[in-house]
């Protein structure tokens, strides 16, 4: 039912989710009050920075635009754990009341609220596991749940099953993968399997290997990296025909040697570490091709992410190459050898990251001339690890810290001009942004 947030997003063009600050705040009636302020702000079209709490303080720790224009947040305190508020009239409305939502430590960007094309939300909650010998075991039952049409339905029930990464595709299936443990007697891991579960909750097991990341591109298919005996590599889930396609996207690497398993598949690492030198794509040919992210897509149709080829997920902002990833797999190649992060806007590739000689810059590549220009100099001294934007409000949104004494920063690059402005919240560090783009 509605829940009394005290939201008003009106005129947001970007929403801004900072560390909780401390400052007193003032009531209605403007006297002071020691108090947590919220740490939910707003941009609006003129670049002004503003609270969207109206009255009392709301804290959240996390925030995000839905494909419906919606927006949902993760309240840190209070009875609601989910809530939806309608940007046109500010009004919200509480989805998950009694439950953890919760999150993956190991993927900090994991998206821990996704959406199917068919109005679907989709978040993880999870219970408490037991106690094994004085110490909890890990395998707590979790589970995705689906809010749609004013109804919740618990996606699966598997006693003893984690759920380390997960992804929802556009026809409403959920990939999954993590450990499942028995629910009595010794703490030991009897699978990791990578599992589906179908918009009407069949389940599937896809791997009996562990998947350790997911991705959709925004498109209709699922790319996830798994590796394990017998298999190492990037397959592909088609969400219109509710397959894996039969061919590897990316045979990848076990222990230094080609994935011998994977015979078929529409990119091979093999080339790539043939042709380009460490200094050029780094890791990417060690052990294990199976991780990749964040990814981002141009209105042409390629895509692209940063690729690890270790078997653990590194944070998410950890300097690795980036590469096209669809639809062939090779480095791009520029003045940044190791990126924070990527985003892209039309077919422009934007990079934040670090040259050969260690100095930190965002550049512009254009990706159909090849042409590379910069965003932020490194002059500027600022070390990105945050890109979003759009090409509606015409702004790169970028957060990060300045790398000579790490006073933390955040703005935006306004494209047309390339003006850099520099944006701040009183007694608060950003944490997270999220353009508020509809249509």
């Amino acid at each position: 039912g509605p829940v009394a947030l005290g939201l008003d997003l009106s005129g947001a063009t970007a929403l801004i989710r900072t560390s909780v600050p401390t400052s007193a705040q003032s009531d209605e009636s403007r006297f002071a009050t020691a108090g947590p302020l919220s740490n939910l702000f707003k941009v609006d079209g003129s670049g002004q920075v503003s609270s969207v709490a109206t009255s009392n303080a709301v804290t959240v720790g996390d925030v995000v635009t839905g494909p419906n224009g919606k927006v949902y947040t993760l309240p840190l305190s209070g009875e609601c754990r989910l809530a939806e508020t309608d940007p046109t009239t500010n009004a919200s409305i509480c989805i998950e009341a009694a439950n953890t939502i919760w999150q993956s430590w190991e993927m900090p960007n994991h998206p821990r609220i996704q959406f199917d094309a068919d109005g679907g939300v989709y978040y993880a909650v999870t219970e408490r596991g037991r106690m094994v010998g004085g110490s909890w075991c890990p395998g707590e039952t979790a589970t995705v749940r689906r809010y749609k049409g004013g109804q919740i339905t618990e996606m699966f029930r598997i006693d003893g099953q984690t759920v380390r990464f997960w992804s929802v595709a556009r026809n409403g299936s959920v990939i999954f993968s993590g450990q499942r443990f028995p629910i009595q007697g010794e703490c030991v891991e009897l699978d990791y399997a990578t599992k589906m579960v179908t918009s009407d909750r069949e389940l599937l097991v896809i791997s009996p290997n562990q998947t350790w990341f997911f991705s959709d591109f925004g498109t209709s298919s699922v790319f996830y990296g798994l590796c394990g005996p017998g298999e190492c590599g990037h397959r592909r889930y088609d969400a219109q025909t509710g397959t894996s396609d039969p061919v590897w996207h990316l045979i990848g690497f076990d222990n230094g040697w080609s994935n011998p398993s994977s015979a078929t598949g529409n990119n091979s690492a093999d080339p790539i570490c043939r042709a380009h030198t460490r200094d050029t794509i780094g890791e990417f040919c060690s052990v294990y091709g199976t991780t990749a992210g964040p990814f981002s897509h141009t209105t042409s149709g390629k895509y692209y992410a940063k690729i690890e080829a270790v078997m653990g997920p590194y944070p998410s902002t950890h300097p690795s190459p980036v590469f096209q990833y669809y639809p062939t797999v090779q480095p791009v190649l520029g003045t940044l050898v190791r990126s924070r992060t990527i985003e892209t806007i039309g077919n422009d590739l934007f990079l934040a990251g670090r040259d050969s000689a260690g100095n930190f810059s965002t550049v512009r590549i254009d990706t159909v001339t090849g042409l590379e220009s910069t965003v932020i100099p490194v002059s500027a001294g600022y070390d990105v690890v945050q890109l979003e934007g759009d090409a509606a409000q015409g702004r790169l949104y970028f957060r990060g810290s300045q790398v000579s004494g790490g006073t933390e920063v955040f703005g935006y690059v306004t494209l047309s001009t390339g003006a850099i402005t520099i944006k701040q919240v009183a007694g608060a560090t950003v944490v997270d942004v999220d353009p508020m783009v509809t249509g």
